[in-house]
């Protein structure tokens, strides 16, 4: 483990690494807590490290003076608490230094895809494992599975919208008992069973993402379509909030041709509702089948701490989407024949249930784990 050195007088062949530091600041088992000397002792190495870098100490001063510093969190706080301020740190390494030292800088701090539009290319991709990621065996909210198989006439979907805790805290507590199990992991990329750390690097090319296992005769696709839209900005390109990169897009993976057909004209309906709202901006959601993903697989388990992480003590509440507050309009008055046929595409949840419980900037941080107690009585007052 990297120990807290005095920086005056420290030679360069006697500096810890500056991946050493990164172990030191968020590596660590699961739960672990990285106190606040540790993350000092990561500017202390990145300043004692100029040589490997090539950085200057006006350069450094700077981006650490921009990145969020919490007292104490564990590991995977302070990783999220580096990876959301990349982008202001970048900005101000570029004003002081070359691009080439700051393209340096950020390879040794494993962020080169925050704040990046820029997906690898599938030959640059990391190569990845084929264990699988451990994971307990219950959801820790609604003690359900985590694995399948799963019970018969179970659907699945995979999508994400912006970082996972809440996307996923958002989902398992819509009402009704048709959420059967959630997990968080990372969706469409080519690395297969990736880390946090290889996903955050911009080196796998995939996103955080929630995988929901539903029972369709309790919850509709649609409900669940409409929490996903109206829970962030599809408008955001490769970013939610504060948080950016490509790890951060949204996005929607369909299963069969049915959820394939109501993702795309839902995704069209929500599109003229924002419009309609004077939100100009065009949705860049990625809608692609999840048979795209043969060989890697579409959805690769998170590491155990990351699954229903805003419901487990000590959490830290973060959640950087942004709802546009624009409601997805009645199915009617968008969907095509086609579509209005199929009792599949019908909605559960009626529309007093989403003006009382639907997603507002902050909601899901602040509300219980539990799921929603809403009775169907509840629909007729």
């Amino acid at each position: 483990m990297v120990q807290r050195r005095k920086k005056d007088g420290l030679p360069a062949s006697q500096a810890p690494s500056m991946a050493d530091a990164i172990v030191c600041a968020c590596g660590g088992p699961a739960g672990q807590r990285a106190p606040s000397f540790k993350i000092k002792g990561l500017e202390d190495t990145a300043r004692a490290s100029l040589p490997e870098v090539g950085l200057s100490k006006a350069a450094l001063s700077l981006a650490f003076a921009t990145r969020e510093c919490p007292e104490r969190g564990s590991p995977e706080e302070v990783c999220k608490a580096l990876e959301r301020f990349a982008g202001e740190v970048m900005a101000s390494l570029l004003q002081l230094v070359s691009l080439a030292a700051a393209g340096t800088a950020f390879w040794w701090l494993g962020l080169a895809g925050a704040g990046s539009a820029v997906m690898p290319r599938k030959e640059d991709a990391l190569p990845g494992r084929s264990e699988q990621m451990p994971i307990s065996e219950k959801h820790y909210v609604l003690g359900t599975p985590m694995r399948g198989p799963w019970p018969a006439g179970m659907q699945v979907l995979v999508f994400a919208n912006g970082c996972f805790w809440g996307s996923e805290k958002g989902i398992w507590r819509l009402p009704g008992g048709g959420i059967h199990s959630t997990a968080v992991g990372y969706a469409a990329g080519y690395t297969p069973n990736p880390s946090y750390e290889e996903v955050v690097s911009g080196r796998t090319g995939h996103a955080e993402a929630v995988q929901v296992v539903f029972d369709p005769e309790k919850i509709g696709l649609l409900d669940i379509l409409r929490w996903f839209w109206e829970a962030h900005d599809p408008t955001q390109g490769m970013g939610q909030g504060n948080d950016s990169g490509s790890q951060y897009r949204s996005g929607l993976y369909f299963f069969d041709d049915d959820q394939r057909q109501l993702i795309e004209e839902s995704k069209d309906a929500y599109q003229a509702a924002l419009q309609a709202a004077g939100i100009r901006r065009t949705i860049t959601t990625e809608i692609r089948a999840a048979a795209d993903f043969p060989a890697a697989g579409v959805f690769y388990y998170a590491e155990d701490y990351h699954q229903q992480y805003l419901a487990k003590p000590g959490s830290r509440p973060y959640c950087s989407a942004q709802p546009q507050q624009v409601s997805l309009p009645a199915l009617e008055s968008w969907a095509s024949p086609q579509l209005l046929a199929k009792k599949f595409a019908r909605a559960h949840l009626p529309e007093r249930f989403w003006e009382e419980n639907g997603p507002k900037p902050h909601s899901v941080i602040r509300s219980p784990n539990e799921p929603i107690q809403w009775a169907a009585e509840r629909s007729e007052l």
